[in-house]
Formats: C-alpha cells, structure tokens, sequence
C-alpha cells in the first residue's frame, strides 16, 4: 500500500500517517520515496516513526538529491539513498552548452551559493540563518 507522511499533527491522538493504519505497517517493508533531499533530518523523522510502527525501512528514493548531507543523515538510520540525479550531476560541466538550461551567469550563481551560502546571502545584503533539526 502506499501512505502520506503527515508534516504535523492536528490533535494528540492523530495518525501520523495518510492512508494506512499501523497494523498494516507492522513487518512491513518500506520505500520512502520524495522529490527532493536536502539535509535528511525531516526523512529521518518519518523512518524513526515508521520503525515506531512496526515497519522495515532500509531505502530512500529520491528524484534530486541536493548534496548537503542528507545521504550521510540518512546512513546514519541504516538507510540507503538513491536518487535519479542529482546537483553534481545537474552542474556538470560535461554537459554541452547548447543543452544546459543555465546561462553561464546562472551556473556561477548557483555554484556561488552551494559553496558558502553565508557569503552568498552577506555579499547580496541578505540574512543568513543556518537551519537547525529541530
């Protein structure tokens, strides 16, 4: 069956899940599949709950995967990643120009930002607040 993480609960007693009850999950084995990965640490809290309930996890399946160390947060659940790309690859500078969708000023911008988004967001008089997992 396939079921809906929840991002919050609305009342104490609600299911943290959309579309199956814990008593199908139990011994169940489990592909969490997302769009995007980024730092893991809101995948992380949805596998510590599907293990609550009795459910198998071992694998996350994500179309991108930023790189910012969602892979590692993960592993450290016992859990591997694969994704069907990812930012190294989508910045490859292997890929030729007249196919790339980024303007050499875009490419810069974006690498710019992944190096250091402090600096980034200082040189562009923006703030910087580093996210937390909590």
């Amino acid at each position: 069956p396939m079921f809906f993480a929840r991002r919050e609960l609305r009342y104490p007693e609600a299911s943290p899940f959309e579309g199956i009850k814990q008593h199908e999950l139990f011994r169940k084995k489990v592909l969490l599949v997302d769009d995007t990965l980024v730092h893991g640490w809101t995948k992380s809290r949805v596998i510590q709950k599907i293990r609550e309930w009795g459910g198998e996890i071992d694998a996350c399946f994500v179309i991108f995967d930023r790189q910012q160390g969602g892979e590692e947060e993960l592993a450290t659940q016992g859990v591997k990643l694969y994704s069907l790309t990812n930012r190294e690859a989508a910045l490859s500078t292997k890929i030729p120009k007249e196919i790339s969708f980024l303007t050499d000023r875009e490419y810069e911008e974006v690498t710019s930002y992944f190096n250091n988004p402090a600096e980034w967001h200082r040189c562009r008089g923006l703030t910087f607040t580093p996210i937390n997992p909590d």
